[in-house]
Order: structure tokens, then sequence, then C-alpha cells
């Protein structure tokens, strides 16, 4: 079975490996590039995106893209599945049908992948920031009403940077008040008002958008390209019943890639519907309309969840980990952007790490299994859709 690597560095010497492994068996072309970023993780190493292109053929018409570690250390489990099905490729080249071609990107988010969280180094949850425009959406009054009131009365319970007296209590409570799911309406769109809280979209476009972007204008969007077809697949984890996908789908129409799928009949989601509230800056839904030349192409986008402990636990572990970011954020930023050779060894020992890390890809083979199965299932039903 695929290895999973709860670790930044060995996902990506992995996923190069499984590259080069493909291209020597000279059955499909692939193209690896990527770009790095001026930043440091643990170990020193420097912080890169990765990609691949394979194809049988130069004229394709048709084209697989699928992103993995936009929210950070959710590319643990999104690696692993794209490593397993790029092994079956090297085995049966034509997986890939003839006219389609398959890309990856490899940790969009490398910073939080390699430092155990789902944001940036900026705190920004990337799954928010992807808006034209985005600094004309910081005014707080563009919050509905409900969920100002919301961050009026509530939001400094979700203030991290600041010591919060039984903050695990009282959020606790508050969701028994509330209700999980209006506390899901409420918090999942995210928020551009309050650095320090959960679920911050940032006013400004990122790095991590900005060069995603750029790669995607330059070698997979350029002027001259052929593709007529693009079904998108962004994957990630926590969300939905313990070792099973969640399908979720940027409109009603996205979800005829994997209409078949019978396992999944009671796990299908259209964001703005049913328990996902629209979210404001997502990957999936944004995507396009950040690139210069794809009008006219048909396009379809889905996410992929693999679920985990429940939004209840998955939330509190969050609330740690970012707390525990917080108070290291001082030598923790001096370090990263290379201004600073002082690393605390105990901030990736800590218990709200390890934590952060179990809850979105749990230590359970069971768990691994069926996420590795099903993650095939999916991009194998995708592209005979596109066949």
């Amino acid at each position: 079975m695929t290895a999973f690597y709860r670790a930044y560095k060995p996902c990506r010497t992995a996923f190069v490996e499984a590259v080069t492994a493909l291209q020597a068996t000279n059955a499909l072309k692939v193209t690896l590039g990527g770009y790095d970023f001026a930043l440091r993780g643990p170990e020193k190493e420097t912080l890169r995106t990765d990609y691949c292109l394979l194809s049988r053929s130069s004229q394709d018409k048709k084209l697989l893209l699928v992103t993995t570690g936009v929210h950070g250390c959710e590319l643990y489990a999104g690696s692993a599945v794209i490593r397993a099905f790029l092994s079956r490729l090297a085995a049966e080249p034509r997986l890939l049908p003839l006219g389609t071609s398959l890309a990856v990107v490899h940790a969009v988010n490398p910073f939080g992948a390699a430092w155990a969280r789902r944001e940036n180094i900026n705190n920004i949850d990337l799954n928010r920031n992807f808006v034209q425009n985005i600094e004309s959406k910081a005014d707080f009054s563009l919050l509905d009403p409900k969920r100002q009131a919301f961050y009026t009365q509530y939001g400094y319970l979700l203030d991290c940077s600041k010591p919060v007296s039984f903050r695990f209590l009282r959020s606790i409570a508050l969701r028994m008040r509330l209700g999980e799911q209006e506390l899901i309406d409420i918090l999942l769109p995210g928020q551009r008002q309050f650095p320090n809280l959960l679920f911050y979209g940032g006013n400004t476009l990122q790095e991590e958008a900005i060069q995603l972007t750029n790669l995607l204008n330059t070698h997979l969007f350029p002027q001259t390209h052929l593709f007529s077809q693009v079904i998108h697949l962004d994957l990630h984890t926590a969300l939905g019943p313990w070792g099973q996908s969640t399908l979720i789908a940027a409109n009603e129409e996205s979800l005829s890639p994997i209409k078949e799928r019978k396992d999944l009949e009671k796990l299908r989601h259209v964001i703005g519907k049913d328990l996902f509230p629209g979210i404001e800056g997502d990957l999936i839904s944004n995507l396009p309309s950040l690139l210069k030349h794809v009008s006219g192409v048909e396009w379809r986008a889905l996410v992929e969840e693999y679920g985990t402990y429940g939004k209840t636990k998955v939330y509190l572990n969050q609330v740690q980990e970012h707390t525990h970011y917080h108070r290291n954020s001082a030598w923790l930023q001096a370090f990263s952007r290379l201004g600073s050779s002082d690393f605390h060894q105990s901030y990736m020992k800590s218990t709200e790490k390890s934590k952060a890390v179990e809850v979105f890809c749990p230590r359970s083979k069971e768990w691994e299994e069926k996420t590795l199965q099903t993650g095939g299932k999916t991009i194998k039903a995708i592209l005979q859709f596109l066949t």
C-alpha cells in the first residue's frame, strides 16, 4: 500500500519520485516542474509547490486537474491518493484515456504542510483567498446581519492570539446554544476582518494564489491551449463520516462525473446548499475567474473530503493549534522567512501539533486504506467520464 507521510518533506520527495518513475516508463508524456517560495520548513528545507502534466498526445482536448494541500496539513492524505494513482498509471498507462491530460499540483500551501497547519505563514486560509479584487472585500459591513452579530458578540472566543478563560468549555456551550448547523453557516464561509480568528481569508491575494494562477496561465491555459473540457478535483480531509468520502461540487452540473458512484449516493453536496454554505474565495468556485484564457471552456469542479473525527473535534483541535501558532509566531516567522537560525524543537513535538495532524490524517491503517480506495475510484470515475 502507498505510504502515508505526515510531514511535507517526505511527501514531496515521494511525489517527485513517483513522477520520475512514471517518466522512466516512456508510456506517457510527462512534464515535471513547479515553483519555490522564499520560506523554509522545520528542517531548513526550501518550500516548493510541484507540478506535473501527463498525457498520451500533444493534442488533448480534455483535462483532469488535481490540486492538493491548499490546506497545508491536508496534503498528507491527498499526496498519498495521488501517488497511489500515479503508481497505477505506471503499470496501466491506458487508465489515462486518449485525448485526456492529467495535471497535478502538489502542495499548493507548502508552508502549512511543512509546519502542520491549515493556514499559510500569514495565518490565512487559502481556501478563502481566491477572490478577484479581494482588497474591496474587507469591510465589516459586508457580513450579513446574523454573522456580523455573531462576530461582534462571540468573536473573542475565536481570537487565538489572546488568552480566554475556559475557551473550550465556552465554545462547546456556544455550540449547544446555537446548534452545530448554525455555527457552520456562520463560520465556514470565512471572514476578512479579523486576522487572528479562524477561517480568515485575508484582504490581499496571497503569494500561493498568485503563483498557482501564474503557473496555470503559463503552462496549462496559455492563449494557445486546446482544452475545451476541464474537471478540477481539489483534495481535502476532515469533513464527513469517518473513512468515507464526501464530494462537494461548485454547482449541480459538476456532480455529473461521479453520478454513477452508488457508494457516494448520500454524500454529495453543492456549495451553497445542503450542509455546505457558500464559501467566498474557495478554490474550486473561483479559480476560472483568475485565469486569462478559459472563456468558453466547459469547466466542472469538485472537492473530495476524506472524513475523520467529526466537526466538533476538528474545530477544537484547530483552536488549539491556532493558539499554539500565535504563541510562537515571533520566532516562527523569523525562522521561516530566513531571518533567524533559532528553532524551538518543542514546537513541532507539541501535543497541539500532534492532535492537529491526527484530526486531518488519522494514524489508522483502516482509514488510510479507505481513503486510497475512495480517492482512486474518484479519479478513475472522472477519467472515464472524460473518455
